[in-house]
């Protein structure tokens, strides 16, 4: 008779260990941002730096036309002021829509920390016509912000 052992306990136990270890997500991130590219930037905080990308738009490549622009503008927009950052999963338009990036890449709303209201990254550059409204992930949140935005 052959005894067939299952090692259950030892991979439980292993995947509670690496489940409580985890770091929480932070509810938001606040700092000052460097643009990566048009709808990504780095985000240094208090903490350190992270990779951030907008989430629920989509902003042309770098070596695309209008890449540049995108990413000029991003840089005005968050030129020498602070900005908040909700990760997926805080209340963000594209919760259960988009799934986390693998690796060091945020995807988050992002706002421009302005007295008494915070302007929306994403949506400024959708309004200036610099990004495109990705209806798939924001379930068309920019497209109803700004009535005549592109979309993909």
């Amino acid at each position: 008779m052959i005894v067939q052992r299952r090692i259950f306990f030892p991979t439980a136990a292993l995947a509670a260990v690496l489940i409580l270890n985890m770091p929480a997500p932070a509810a938001e991130y606040r700092g000052t941002g460097i643009p990566a590219t048009g709808d990504s930037f780095y985000l240094k905080t208090s903490a350190g730096e992270l990779r951030v990308r907008l989430c629920g738009i989509e902003a042309p490549p770098l070596p695309e036309r209008g890449g540049v622009e995108a990413y000029q503008a991003l840089r005005r927009i968050m030129e020498l002021k602070m900005i908040r950052c909700i990760p997926l999963g805080g209340g963000t338009p594209c919760d259960a829509r988009t799934r986390p990036t693998p690796g060091n890449v945020v995807i988050a709303q992002c706002f421009i920390i302005v007295p008494g209201i915070d302007k929306d990254i994403a949506e400024e550059l959708v309004r200036t016509k610099l990004a495109c409204d990705l209806p798939q992930f924001s379930g068309g949140h920019y497209r109803r912000k700004v009535p005549d935005a592109c979309v993909k």
